[in-house]
């Protein structure tokens, strides 16, 4: 007779603990749990009313303009603002560089202000305060009562209106030098004329009672000017209190030309070239 397979027996299914049973039920309920706190959470976030509108990093303007330009519907629901469009408005403010919203749970709206930082005050024909200007050629107000220490600057044109930055070349890369100047060499700087045919001059502040110094800069090459502006007045004009320098030309690459003095990177030799330190 052939053999009869060998089958094994079915596996009985265990029955279920009362320790397992209680197990499931309890994940069961966590996850309902969280799912109810979930939609509780969206819930607030959806009706959330806009209790208040906060303003921080505001110094040039102020409270009341950042919120005119802003023009948040507090009627709406704090999460139902657009933080995109908001943010760009309060950019549009002249003196604001950029503006972050931020929704906060407890009904806060707050916009944060980050302003742009002035490097020259452009004055316009009869000497007066037209416009402060940054690094990258905005144009920010003058307004009672401010002041900065920056250079002045004669001899530019600001049209009436605008917000797009200024497209002079030597102006532009002016500013970018001021910006990237040492402190120490920035306060050298007292005021720029713009000459359309020489470029721009610069008069730096007093090196004795009396006189500072008549600076040709010329065209172009700003940042290097000020660097060899400053050696020669740390190595030369300053250990000599008592002398007077005539006009200064840096117009020519790695020299500095007085009526009196002409240096190649150099220490001061009446009528001849010397190396001066680097700064």
């Amino acid at each position: 007779m052939p053999a009869k397979p060998n089958n094994p027996a079915p596996r009985r299914k265990q029955p279920r603990t009362p320790a397992a049973a209680r197990g499931e039920r309890v994940l069961v309920g966590a996850a309902v749990l969280a799912l109810a706190a979930a939609v509780a959470v969206w819930l607030v976030q959806v009706h959330l009313p806009i209790r208040r509108v906060e303003v921080v990093g505001a110094e040039q303007v102020s409270r009341a303009e950042v919120l005119a330009a802003a023009r948040v519907d507090t009627a709406l629901a704090l999460y139902s603002v657009d933080k995109a469009v908001l943010e760009d408005r309060v950019a549009g403010l002249p003196w604001v560089r950029e503006a972050r919203c931020q929704r906060v749970p407890d009904g806060t709206l707050r916009i944060r202000v980050f302003e742009r930082a002035p490097v020259l005050l452009a004055l316009d024909g009869r000497g007066r305060p037209r416009a402060y200007l940054d690094a990258e050629g905005y144009r920010m107000p003058v307004r009672p009562g401010m002041a900065f220490r920056t250079p002045l600057l004669r001899g530019l044109k600001l049209p009436a209106e605008g917000r797009a930055p200024l497209e002079h070349p030597a102006v532009r890369d002016l500013l970018a030098a001021l910006a990237a100047a040492p402190e120490p060499t920035r306060a050298l700087l007292s005021d720029f004329e713009l000459d359309g045919r020489h470029g721009l001059r610069l008069n730096t502040v007093l090196y004795n009672p009396r006189r500072g110094l008549r600076v040709q800069l010329g065209h172009g090459a700003y940042a290097e000017k000020f660097e060899r502006l400053a050696a020669f007045w740390h190595q030369v004009v300053l250990p000599q209190p008592g002398k007077d320098f005539g006009p200064v030309d840096l117009r020519f690459d790695g020299q500095i030309v007085t009526q009196e003095i002409a240096i190649n990177h150099g220490a001061a030799n009446d009528g001849s070239a010397s190396e001066l330190e680097q700064p």
